[in-house]
């Protein structure tokens, strides 16, 4: 679907508010920023310690930490590029401070690393398109 025939609100989007997620929680109305914690999250807060050395030909070790989302807003059909700036300095606000206006916020920095990065319309292999980026700490 083009960017510009997105509709405002989409009943089958799971990150619309009052839509249900992959778990089945379903979103607050929010109307800024809403921070949720990834349905699919790639690391977990509690993940025992554990490494493996194999020879060194294989070295692997546990990694505890937390994923989350951030819709930056409500309209399914809003790009972060198309907001106004004092709505994109929200944005900013919550990857930068952890600020949000959902009950989800993000934790206080207390990561050795953080990773972000946003989402576009129409990348291959991307579950989600439009106003979103995932964030990982750990």
């Amino acid at each position: 679907m083009a960017v510009d025939s997105r509709p405002v609100y989409d009943e089958t989007c799971y990150l619309c508010p009052t839509n249900k997620r992959a778990d089945g929680t379903p979103n607050p109305v929010y109307e800024n920023s809403f921070v949720f914690v990834n349905d699919f999250s790639a690391l977990l807060n509690n993940t025992p310690k554990g490494s493996i050395n194999e020879s060194d030909l294989l070295i692997a070790e546990s990694q505890s930490g937390i994923c989350k989302v951030i819709s930056f807003s409500p309209r399914h059909d809003l790009m972060l590029a198309q907001m106004k700036i004092a709505v994109i300095k929200k944005v900013v606000d919550v990857w930068q401070d952890g600020k949000s206006t959902s009950l989800d916020p993000l934790p206080p920095r207390r990561f050795k690393r953080k990773n972000e990065w946003g989402m576009g319309v129409g990348i291959a292999g991307i579950s989600s398109v439009g106003n979103i980026c995932r964030v990982q700490g750990f």
